[in-house]
């Protein structure tokens, strides 16, 4: 699936294309292929240590180093809401790069 038109929006708005991007489900196979499985909500990594245990440890949240806070979908919210997640993720995905690089 195409990224949603909101996000679309608010990240062509900062710079990003997201024209290109597709979803794809997750599997076992493209856990392995990365080192660091970034989530959204512990939720989400409730489900992957579940169905594949052998990937538990390559799990964190996206918010990981910046309060590791679940970050909620914004899907069919309000735009305001969409604002917010979206500095929610900019903000995180700082503070990873920052980790990152040291």
């Amino acid at each position: 699936m195409p990224a949603d038109n909101t996000m679309a929006m608010l990240a062509q708005q900062n710079g990003i294309n997201l024209a290109n991007h597709r979803s794809q489900k997750f599997t076992l196979e493209l856990g392995i292929k990365h080192e660091l499985i970034l989530i959204m909500d512990a939720g989400q990594g409730d489900i992957i240590k579940n169905q594949y245990p052998q990937l538990s440890g390559k799990c964190r949240l996206l918010s990981h180093w910046n309060g590791r806070e679940d970050i909620p979908d914004p899907y069919k919210k309000s735009l305001e809401f969409y604002k917010l997640v979206y500095q929610q993720m900019v903000n995180a995905a700082i503070a990873w790069k920052q980790v990152l690089q040291d």
